[in-house]
């Protein structure tokens, strides 16, 4: 390898391609990467400083499991740059945003290979934020085209904005947007066709949030039908625009497959509650992507992943090691906030462990399966037994519940006051959840997806009184 070539230094010593069987792909790789950089003007200076400085400092690259994590959003950011090549062959391109299922968008890849289906906006920002640190020229474009910084516009949606109007990424044949969860998006992309280009084609799909707190929404056979006539319609006009038929056989494969890597992904999380936790949790929640992402590769880096990092945590448990010493406390966040990945690692240096994400933390019902046989139906069940998508009640109930079976000590709200929906409940949640478990709860402002609103310097007292507290109580405990 030349000394100086950064690139490839960064595919072979974070981002897995050095690795079996992946270094077989390498030069194939590099080629991509080399194209995709080019166009992120992500600089070779760029990679010299992920290489040698920003990823050692947060992410232990001497396990293969975290190496393949970032290699899998690697992968995925490298094949997305190839759209505009894709768009002019003729095949097809599909966007969609957060939070989704990637059942749908799956089973559009099941239904004709020729689709190509991308989350554009939090793809590029899981990679260019967390791994180089270098989101803010994207924003910094949106916001000088439009969305104004004052408004407080999710940085999803301005990423999403900035790579279209920069022309890094095509108009898709359409964008299907799921407003089930978070309304901006749909409005986002009602601005992008408005205000800049009408060619911009979006479905919307959304439900009003009219479920009643504690409410097992799942269960409710009414609410499992709407949402599933909701989604049937979005998928039907998805599939009309793209000229293909609705294949409900691929829908249930999809959902399988989906269903069968959170069963394995469960391993991972049984894992990380063992004494002390084994894996930094910022890595463990980024390699749960191709479920809740369409992402156009798929499972295929994925599920290497997570064997290899299955692998790590299994020999770092048989020996005893962890990322903070034993007997130390165990907290979850609600969303882990991965793209600054110096706020876990802070909790970290103050003797505290992060390793679960509660919202995406599969819950007992997720592992369960679908008591729907209709498609469309099972998806909706699917969707509504997850912490991001339910009422506040029942995801302050799964927090309880994840935060029983994994034996945590506290949590950490907030990192989402930018959201009116999934942000407008964490003071609520926090409240009640810590009054049902008497463990302490807490909550943090801030922005999960970039950090120009607050520094590490910022956080530091806060999170470092946190730990304090939480090392306190458990030391009451014993």
């Amino acid at each position: 390898m030349e000394k100086n070539d950064w690139y490839k230094n960064y595919l072979v010593k974070c981002a897995g391609f050095g690795d079996s069987p992946w270094d077989q792909e390498l030069d194939e790789m590099l080629i991509k990467w080399k194209k995709a950089a080019e166009r992120l003007e992500l600089t070779e200076e760029d990679h010299k400083y992920a290489v040698t400085e920003w990823i050692p400092r947060h992410f232990d690259i001497r396990l293969e499991g975290v190496r393949k994590t970032i290699g899998m959003v690697t992968a995925e950011i490298a094949d997305m740059m190839m759209a505009l090549e894709r768009k002019e062959r003729g095949e097809k391109i599909v966007y969609g945003v957060l939070p989704a299922h990637s059942s749908f968008y799956r089973a559009l890849k099941f239904t004709d290979p020729r689709i190509n289906t991308y989350f554009v906006d939090a793809t590029m920002i899981s990679l260019i934020q967390t791994f180089f640190h270098k989101v803010a020229p994207l924003l910094e474009y949106a916001e000088e085209h439009g969305v104004r910084v004052g408004c407080r516009h999710c940085a999803l949606n301005k990423t999403r904005y900035a790579l279209l109007r920069k022309g890094l990424v095509p108009l898709p044949d359409v964008s299907w947007i799921w407003g089930f969860v978070c309304d901006q998006a749909p409005h986002a992309d009602e601005f992008i066709k408005e205000y800049w280009n009408k060619e911009y084609h979006t479905i919307f799909s959304r439900i009003s949030h009219h479920g009643l707190a504690h409410e097992k929404e799942y269960e409710n056979d009414e609410m499992v039908k709407y949402l599933g006539e909701v989604m049937r319609d979005g998928y039907e006009q998805v599939c009309k625009i793209l000229g293909i038929k609705v294949d409900e056989k691929a829908i249930m494969k999809a959902l399988e497959e989906r269903i069968s890597f959170i069963n394995r992904y469960a391993e991972l999380a049984k894992l990380m509650a063992a004494d002390p936790s084994p894996i930094s949790g910022e890595v463990a929640l980024t390699l749960t992507f191709p479920t809740f992402m369409a992402s156009n590769t798929g499972y295929k880096y994925a599920n290497d992943a997570l064997d290899a990092l299955v692998k790590d945590a299994k020999r770092k448990v048989d020996k005893g090691e962890g990322v903070v010493p034993k007997g130390s406390p165990k907290g979850m966040a609600w969303f882990i906030p991965y793209c600054n990945p110096f706020v876990p690692r802070m909790f970290e240096e103050n003797g505290v462990a992060m390793p679960y994400c509660e919202a995406l933390l599969p819950s007992k019902a997720e592992l369960e399966p679908p008591t729907y046989t209709d498609p469309f139906e099972a998806n909706a069940q699917a969707f509504l037994k997850w912490s991001l998508a339910t009422n506040w009640g029942t995801k302050a109930d799964l927090t309880i519940e994840k935060m029983e079976t994994y034996n945590v000590d506290f949590i950490v709200w907030g990192f989402l006051d930018f959201d009116r929906w999934l942000g407008s409940d964490h003071k609520l949640c926090s409240r009640y959840v810590e009054e049902k478990t008497n463990k302490p709860c807490f909550y943090i402002e801030g922005d999960i997806w970039e950090d120009r609103d607050y520094s590490e310097a910022a956080l530091r007292t806060r999170i470092e009184t946190i730990c304090e507290i939480v090392k306190a109580r458990k030391a009451a405990a014993i």
